[in-house]
C-alpha cells in the first residue's frame, strides 16, 4: 500500500467518522418516531459519494503540487466553485439522493470521478518519479499526451505534433507553454 493510498483511506475513514454524528441523530429519530428510511439512506449515500469524490480530487490536486499550502488553496477553490455552482454540478444529484431516489447513473458517475482522480494522481506521481522532475510538469505533460491522443483534429490546425500528426490549437498552445516553462524561457 502506497503513501497516497494510505492518505486516501485515512481521509475517507475520517469523513465516515464525521458522518456518524448525523447518523446518531437519525437513530434518535427512529427511536422516537417512524421517519421514512429511503430519504435518510439516500441522503447519506449521496453525501458519501460526493465527499469521496471531493477527497479524490483533492488528492489529485495534491499530487500536482509540491507545496501543501498551494494544494490546500487550490482544492479549497475548486471545491468552493463546485459548491457555488451546485445547480450545475452536484445540486441535482444531492437533491435526488435526499428524496430517496437512488439513480445508478449518479452512483457510477461518482465512482468514475473517484477512479479517474485517483488514477491520474497515481500516474502523475509515477511519471514524476521516473523523470526525476517536477510533479506539476509531469502531470501536465501526461494530460497533454491524453489530449493529443484523444482530441479530434481541427480542420484549421496550425501545426503538427512530433509524430507528424496534426494537432488542435489547444494541444499546441499547451505544449508550447509547457516547453517554455521547462526550458526556463518563461518571461
Amino acid at each position: 500500500m502506497t503513501a497516497r493510498t494510505r492518505t486516501f483511506s485515512r481521509t475517507v475513514k475520517t469523513y465516515l467518522l464525521m458522518l456518524m454524528a448525523p447518523a446518531v441523530l437519525c437513530a434518535a429519530l427512529f427511536a422516537f418516531g417512524a421517519p421514512e428510511w429511503g430519504p435518510l439512506a439516500g441522503g447519506f449515500l449521496g453525501l458519501l459519494l460526493i465527499g469521496i469524490a471531493f477527497i479524490a480530487v483533492g488528492l489529485l490536486v495534491s499530487s500536482l503540487s509540491t507545496s501543501a499550502l498551494a494544494a490546500a488553496v487550490a482544492t479549497l477553490a475548486l471545491s468552493t466553485a463546485l459548491v457555488a455552482f451546485r445547480d450545475v454540478f452536484i445540486g441535482g444529484v444531492l437533491d435526488d439522493f435526499a428524496k430517496g431516489v437512488i439513480d445508478t447513473g449518479d452512483i457510477i458517475s461518482g465512482l468514475l470521478v473517484v477512479a479517474l482522480a485517483l488514477f491520474l494522481a497515481r500516474q502523475t506521481l509515477r511519471r514524476a518519479q521516473a523523470d526525476g522532475g517536477n510533479r506539476f510538469h509531469a502531470g501536465v505533460q501526461q494530460w497533454l499526451n491524453l489530449v493529443e491522443k484523444n482530441n479530434d483534429t481541427v480542420e484549421d490546425a496550425t501545426g503538427t505534433l512530433p509524430g507528424g500528426q496534426p494537432a488542435s490549437r489547444l494541444a499546441l498552445a499547451l505544449r508550447v507553454e509547457l516547453e517554455l516553462d521547462i526550458k526556463g524561457d518563461w518571461a
